[in-house]
């Protein structure tokens, strides 16, 4: 406490003296957090019932002893039009994870905490197959429950990101970075950068892998590692918190764009946009890079991307009668 008091009133000697001098008997402690856990959870609770309009998201996993829980996040906007989203509840779920079971857990924490079920204008879940599909799941759960108004069901985006990004494999060069990886673990996913190093750590090892000299298994690689770099940028400006959907959308769908633009510069050859590429392309001036291959990639990847996201393009008009806002406040 008096670390937190130090960097939040630096000035303040009274009351830094104060925290000094309170008594830090375990039981005291006990109390206060108890106290200041009850003041934010009423704090909570006294906003979302008044709150304008509610969005939820929920994801459920296992922890480390293999139990399941299920994390409920919520975001609502306030009677003063602000914007907000906290960790509602972590509820540790029955042995099973049915839709059923989610339901309740649900139905429960709401209750609990006072959530207008009748503003609920959106529920983003992880789209694991108890969530999302039949009416034994989850969404179809709720869809059928009077209770709950017409809402609107979203997949997280960021898993679909990864669903997409899953498609995007090389196994003929990964299967020789992993080796090599496993022989050398410094090398990590810093591989293409750390190439001409692990030539020569390979070769004091007498281990041999012919890959690391073969032009088109490097032009490869290098193909790989452009990509992939960019899957990396794409998934990391999907996190953090206070992300619209729409924002997210936009990312996406210019990230899709993107890749009109990537199939241009290799069906030009210019490689302005895969600097791997183009390193190992002039390390090998006669070799010829042949970018057909590469291309299709490209367009199997937009296609794969479209094909997850393509739902997002009609939230473009959809607009929630609570005060006029767009469902991309959620």
């Amino acid at each position: 406490m008096a670390q937190v008091i130090s960097v939040l009133e630096p000035e303040n000697k009274k009351l830094q003296k104060l925290i000094n001098e309170m008594p830090v008997a375990r039981h005291t402690i006990e109390r206060r957090i108890s106290a200041i856990i009850a003041d934010i959870l009423n704090n909570l609770q006294t906003n979302l019932s008044k709150c304008l309009a509610v969005s939820l998201a929920l994801d459920e996993s296992t922890d480390i002893k293999d139990m399941p829980q299920l994390v409920i996040f919520v975001r609502y906007v306030s009677k003063d039009l602000e914007v907000v989203e906290e960790l509602l509840n972590l509820v540790t779920l029955k042995n099973t994870t049915r839709g059923y079971d989610i339901k309740e857990a649900l139905d429960g924490v709401l209750q609990k905490n006072a959530v207008p079920i009748g503003n609920i204008v959106s529920i983003a879940t992880d789209g694991a197959p108890s969530m999302t599909g039949t009416k034994q799941k989850l969404i179809g759960l709720l869809k059928a429950d009077i209770s709950y108004p017409d809402f609107l069901p979203v997949h997280c985006i960021i898993h679909r990101e990864h669903l997409a990004a899953k498609y995007f494999q090389y196994p003929h060069s990964m299967q020789i970075v992993l080796k090599i990886m496993a022989i050398n673990k410094q090398c990590s996913w810093q591989f293409f950068e750390l190439l001409d190093p692990i030539k020569k750590f390979m070769e004091e090892k007498g281990k041999s892998f012919p890959e690391l000299n073969e032009p088109q298994w490097l032009l490869d690689l290098a193909f790989f590692t452009d990509v992939v770099q960019y899957l990396q940028t794409l998934n990391k400006s999907l996190q953090g918190k206070e992300k619209l959907i729409s924002d997210l959308a936009q990312i996406v769908f210019g990230f899709h764009n993107k890749l009109k633009l990537f199939t241009k510069d290799l069906q030009t050859k210019t490689f302005a946009h895969f600097k791997c590429l183009k390193k190992i392309s002039e390390s090998f001036p006669d070799i010829p890079v042949e970018t057909e291959e590469y291309m299709n990639k490209i367009s199997g990847l937009a296609e794969e991307i479209n094909r997850r996201f393509n739902d997002l393009r009609s939230l473009n008009t959809g607009v929630s009668p609570v005060g006029g806002f767009s469902f991309h406040v959620f």
